[in-house]
């Protein structure tokens, strides 16, 4: 998976991933995101898992809701971050789908505290 989008108060964030799938097409993401504000030189390169149960499901349409954790860097301090989201997948080829998804949570020892996210991407099935 790769994704990346706009953070609310000038900022941008991008989105490698892997999706494990379990059962019911719930599934877990391990990610690694990088994160750079705008106005100030200020970056952070973090490390998450996320659970993802789905909330409802159609043929090529996949609504999914995101609990997770980030840990990571700032280059001078450690960060650790209590995440939550949305997620909406739609298959627009046999393994190929589009993902639009929303992060929003709480970083712990970092400058921006609260972050709102919008990712836009796509996701390969291997």
């Amino acid at each position: 998976m790769l994704k990346a989008g706009p953070v609310y108060e000038s900022a941008w964030t991008g989105t490698v991933g892997v999706d494990l799938n379990t059962k019911y097409h719930n599934s877990a993401e391990l990610s690694f995101s990088y994160y750079k504000a705008d106005q100030k030189s200020y970056d952070n390169l973090l490390v998450g898992m996320f659970y993802k149960p789905v909330l409802a499901r159609s043929r090529n349409t996949t609504f999914k809701f995101r609990l997770g954790s980030h840990i990571g860097t700032d280059n001078s301090d450690f960060i650790l971050a209590a995440l939550g989201g949305i997620e909406f997948l739609q298959s627009l080829a046999p393994g190929f789908d589009l993902i639009i998804s929303n992060t929003s949570g709480y970083y712990f020892w970092a400058r921006n505290h609260w972050r709102v996210s919008a990712e836009f991407g796509f996701r390969i099935s291997l």
